[in-house]
């Protein structure tokens, strides 16, 4: 299945097994816990907004796609369309973080061009 970044006339598509690796290790709601002064607990909700979205490629990328998802990952708060397992997600590439993590699929190549790479993807779903 493809799986397309979009950010304004700029696509990226990348076709094969990408997974999502924290999926199902997310808390929509956090609790802070605090003492009143008569030592009883205090728990309050607080609803946390954005999703992480770690994209792990079980694919080789391209060195091209791969500059592609560099120069996108270096537009500040860019909000991107993620088309992915045909959901269409609202993402922005995760701050604070390295956001596009590539290892060489194979150590050597004469030219780096025609090299391929393991891609981890880190976005921020904010919608």
């Amino acid at each position: 299945m493809d799986t397309t970044l979009t950010y304004l006339s700029t696509s990226v598509t990348f076709t094969g097994d990408v997974s999502w690796q924290d999926e199902y290790a997310y808390q929509p709601v956090e609790a802070e816990l605090s003492y009143s002064i008569t030592g009883r607990p205090v728990v309050e909700a607080v609803r946390k907004t954005g999703r992480p979205m770690t994209l792990v490629t079980n694919i080789w990328l391209t060195h091209e796609q791969l500059s592609q998802l560099m120069a996108l990952s270096r537009v500040p708060a860019a909000r991107m369309t993620l088309d992915y397992r045909g959901e269409q997600h609202t993402v922005l590439f995760m701050p604070k973080v390295v956001p596009v993590e590539a290892v060489p699929a194979y150590g050597y190549s004469d030219d780096p061009e025609a090299d391929y790479f393991d891609v981890t993807l880190r976005f921020l779903k904010v919608e």
